[in-house]
């Protein structure tokens, strides 16, 4: 058997019958499958008859392009078979004996292939529903970490509101404050009480523009971006030194 097992997968990866079949050339077709046909008749003298199940394990060990190769050279054999009329002789002739035994094992092989492939065609479409549901579970896993994501991002983004606006709230009572004191300061200061006057607001101004300074860091730093990018350092460090500076001088000019 395993003589005949070995011929198949001779026939099966014959590139010369197989070339031959694709050029279409009759005359190198029927001697090459009248070849195999002598060879098949003289292995069908040493053995009664070939095994099924050796057949089907042979066809689950190849390729699929192996597989239906060896289908169609088979087919092709037993039809120069025909055409060399060894079917029409007698019935205890070894032609016709082996015509009889190709014959059912092209019909074997051909049960064994359309087998194969629908296993094939089974494997082929679990791979793919396989493949379909890890992506599905990916996909998944996928939202559900966005979902996280997106909740502490809502969460953290609702405390920074909380804070913004609450620092911003800061800014504006600062303002006011800034403002009615200012204002009073103003209204109690004589004309001659202009170097006080004039102290007194750049006081209050280095206070409140420190006070804004450090809102508006605060204000970067909860919404996560660069502060030097953000707040002017230059402008408010010129504004500091000269209102430091302008407070500094009307503070001895009153002395």
């Amino acid at each position: 058997m395993e003589e005949l097992i070995g011929l198949l997968d001779k026939i099966a990866k014959d590139i010369e019958f197989h070339s031959a079949i694709d050029d279409g050339d009759e005359e190198e077709i029927r001697r090459i499958a009248d070849d195999y046909f002598q060879k098949f008749k003289a292995i069908y003298k040493r053995i009664d008859r070939h095994k099924y199940s050796d057949i089907a394990k042979y066809i689950d060990s190849e390729f699929q392009d192996t597989v239906d190769s060896l289908k169609e050279m088979m087919n092709c054999i037993i039809g120069c078979a025909v055409k060399n009329e060894y079917d029409q002789d007698p019935k205890d002739s070894d032609d016709f004996q082996c015509y009889q035994k190709i014959n059912k094992l092209c019909d074997h092989i051909e049960l064994e292939v359309a087998r194969y492939s629908s296993i094939k065609r089974i494997e082929l479409v679990a791979q793919q529903h396989t493949k379909q549901e890890q992506d599905v579970l990916k996909l998944l896993d996928d939202a559900e970490k966005n979902v996280k994501e997106t909740e502490t991002r809502t969460k953290n983004l609702s405390q920074q509101l909380i804070s913004i606006l609450g620092i911003f709230a800061g800014i504006i009572v600062t303002f006011s404050f800034a403002t009615t004191v200012v204002g009073e300061t103003v209204a109690n200061l004589t004309k001659t009480d202009i170097a006080y006057l004039g102290f007194t607001i750049c006081l209050l101004g280095l206070v409140f523009l420190n006070v804004v300074a450090f809102l508006m860091t605060f204000v970067t730093k909860l919404s996560g971006h660069s502060f030097s990018k953000t707040f002017p350092w230059l402008i408010y460090t010129i504004g500091t030194v000269t209102i430091f500076t302008l407070t500094l001088i009307l503070y001895f000019t009153m002395r």
